[in-house]
């Protein structure tokens, strides 16, 4: 018998629900194709992929990269083992790419042509060395990170239920303001994304809660929560927007 307080605990990855549902990536590939001389001005780049998760933008890149005809070379770093083994059986044919298992915090390299940080700077434990470092390692920096619309609302509402940590709930706003503390320049580009997000105004639908739980980086929530969130998602329509910054940062070490 199920009570308010039933806690349902998913035993399956939200995130691709949240691929499903979400158009972000094709907004970012088609950014990848239209800014294809910064990711490669030459025919070959070298590349370090911080966070690389379960490797999409790293497959919507290389896919642009292919397309262009360019060559090149991808290090990308995931510190959760069983996102690094899964990109690793994802490009295991791919003998460009090497899959690490590591922190940026614990990573040392050589410079790269091209870093590419893809959401991954609200799970590091300082932002401003995270963010420091970055702009450290490559020639050419590219940061992708939420705005203010979209998750972030749903964060605003709910912060007491986000998942615990520095910068769970944070914008490209935050990442501005450390590189303008760091005395780097920048450029941002602001994306308007869509979420479909219909399959949340049914709590008892398992796309729905999967999209929930993503919002919110939680495992597990109870009923009364999946009530809670759906209600207040059906208040915002059946397609949320999602905005997300293109943060692009040029060093010359020349």
């Amino acid at each position: 018998m199920k009570t308010k307080n039933t806690v349902y605990c998913a035993t399956r990855n939200p995130y691709p629900t949240w691929l499903k549902y979400a158009n972000e990536r094709d907004h970012l590939e088609l950014w990848f194709r239209n800014n294809i001389n910064f990711l490669c001005p030459e025919q070959f780049t070298s590349i370090l992929d911080v966070g690389s998760g379960l490797g999409e933008a790293t497959a919507r890149l290389i896919k642009v990269l292919n397309e262009s005809e360019k060559d090149y070379r991808i290090t990308a770093i995931e510190p959760v083992s069983s996102q690094a083994r899964y990109c690793r059986q994802r490009f295991s044919d791919n003998p460009k790419i090497n899959i690490k298992e590591n922190t940026l915090e614990q990573y040392n390299c050589l410079e790269v042509d091209l870093v590419l940080a893809v959401h991954p700077l609200y799970y590091v434990p300082n932002i401003t060395k995270a963010v420091a470092k970055l702009a450290s390692l490559g020639s050419r920096i590219l940061i992708v990170h939420h705005g203010s619309k979209g998750i972030n609302i749903v964060h605003q509402a709910f912060r007491h239920l986000v998942k615990k940590g520095p910068h769970i709930i944070s914008t490209y706003h935050d990442i501005e303001r450390e590189l303008e503390r760091l005395g780097m320049n920048y450029k941002t580009e602001c994306l308007e994304t869509i979420v479909d997000i219909r399959t949340t105004h049914n709590p008892e639908n398992l796309d729905g809660r999967d999209l929930i739980r993503f919002f919110l980086e939680q495992p597990k929530l109870s009923e009364e929560t999946y009530g809670k969130i759906s209600h207040f998602l059906r208040g915002l329509g059946d397609y949320l927007i999602h905005d997300i910054g293109i943060i692009t940062i040029y060093r010359d070490i020349s």
